[in-house]
Order: structure tokens, then sequence, then C-alpha cells
């Protein structure tokens, strides 16, 4: 057999492995990019869970009461809040203060510990005229599954200042090929007040008193959805007379 028909033969022997491999790699492209595509739908509200449980709680003494390890502050029941719950008090909590109480909701809720899930995203808001602390905060959490293909995703929103709590779960996402963008709180060294003191010096504070704080801020630390690890500190006017809303952004260390 001269050298020629040798080849010929050869290749015809590689070309099915070699077709063979080209298609596996293509569906493990697709596979990705569906992976990918699918993972864009982070639970992106409260709307989006598949259970949701609220329970009234007392502001005034809520803080004091998980610190000592009483677990009997809440009583949760099935669905929302009443609508258009009453205004209970004013508060000023720090971002400290809402992950214990976050902490305490996870013991209480689905006993388990909030160390065994993933922190992805932060969500909290201030009115211009109280920059001492916080009124509402949202943090949401994920846990890859058994089978490493899911995300199980859980979320808790706090109200202190209408006197109520509310947690999400049971809803999963299909894990992205490259996973989800995490928050390490061990890393952080800016906290969510600081960054609004950070963006009060930047310009924040300008805008508020030119609208006579009139507004509302907003503060997110969002790394999956944002490409980036920095705190978005969002200034809206409430009576919407401006379109130059600011928007600062503060690295998170």
């Amino acid at each position: 057999m001269n050298m020629k028909r040798w080849l010929l033969l050869l290749l015809k022997l590689l070309l099915v492995p070699i077709l063979l491999f080209g298609i596996y790699i293509i569906i493990i492209l697709v596979d990705i990019a569906q992976d990918e595509r699918d993972a864009d739908a982070v639970p992106m509200g409260f709307g989006s869970f598949n259970v949701i449980e609220s329970s009234m709680i007392d502001p005034a003494t809520i803080l004091s009461s998980i610190n000592h390890d009483d677990q009997n502050v809440f009583n949760f029941e099935l669905g929302f809040p009443p609508d258009d719950p009453p205004f209970v008090t004013s508060v000023e909590w720090r971002q400290e203060d809402f992950l214990n109480l976050a902490t305490s909701i996870f013991h209480v809720a689905w006993n388990e510990s909030i160390n065994d899930w993933t922190l992805y995203r932060m969500d909290y808001w201030t009115r211009c005229d109280d920059l001492y602390g916080f009124s509402v905060g949202e943090v949401y959490f994920f846990q890859e599954t058994s089978d490493h293909k899911k995300y199980s995703g859980r979320g808790i929103d706090m109200q202190p200042e209408y006197g109520y709590v509310t947690w999400g779960g049971d809803t999963y996402r299909r894990r992205p090929f490259f996973g989800w963008k995490v928050i390490n709180l061990k890393e952080m060294t800016v906290t969510a007040e600081e960054a609004l003191r950070r963006a009060e010096t930047s310009g924040g504070m300008e805008f508020r008193r030119s609208i006579e704080n009139e507004c509302g801020i907003f503060i997110q630390l969002w790394p999956e959805v944002s490409g980036r690890y920095d705190w978005r500190v969002h200034y809206w006017d409430d009576n919407g007379y401006t379109n130059d809303e600011p928007e600062f952004w503060i690295p998170t260390k």
C-alpha cells in the first residue's frame, strides 16, 4: 500500500471520531449558552418566589430581642402582609442590623444557618432628610442544589417602619456554567452607610439640598446584574422635576 492510499485510509478512520467530537463540543457550547441565558432570570422581586410568608414585628424591640436569641418575636403566615400597613415608627438601622435580623429569620423560617447560603444581592433605602440609617432592607441568597445543576433562591424583605418582615423561597434557577457573582462580607470594608456617606460628599448632598430633601436614596450591591463589585447609590426626586438624578458607584473596599 503506497503512502497516499495509507493516508486516505487513516483519514477515513479518523473522520468519524473527529465528527463525533465536534458534535459533542457544539452540544456543550449550546448548553453553556442556554445556562447563561437562563441565569439572567434571577429573582427580581418577591413576586418570583413560589412560597412567601410574612410576620409582624415590633421595630422598637426586635433588635434587642434577637440579640437575646428570642425566636418568639416572629409569627409567620403564608402570603404578603396586609395592603397598606400602617406606619409604626421611624427607624435608623445600619447594614449590620438588617443582616442580624435576616440571620434570625433564616433560623426561624427554615431552621438553617444563613452561613450555609451565599449572599448575592443587598438593597437599602432611606429618605433624603434622614441619613443616619436605613428604613428598608432586602437581602437575597442562593445555594447550589445537590445535582449541581440549579440554584435555590431565597429573599428577605425587612420593613421595620411598618412593622413587618417577609421571606420568599422555593424558587430555582439553572446554574450557569461560570456561576453567579457573589458578595463576600468578610472582604468588604465599605458598608452601605459608608457608601452613602461617600456619595454625599461626591455630589449627593448638593443634589438633595437643591430640591429641599424631597427625595429618596436607594443603595444596592448586586454584582451579578451590575457587572461590578461596587455599591450603586441612586438619588431620585419625589416630584420628578429633574431628570438629572445623580448615581454614584462606590467601591466596597
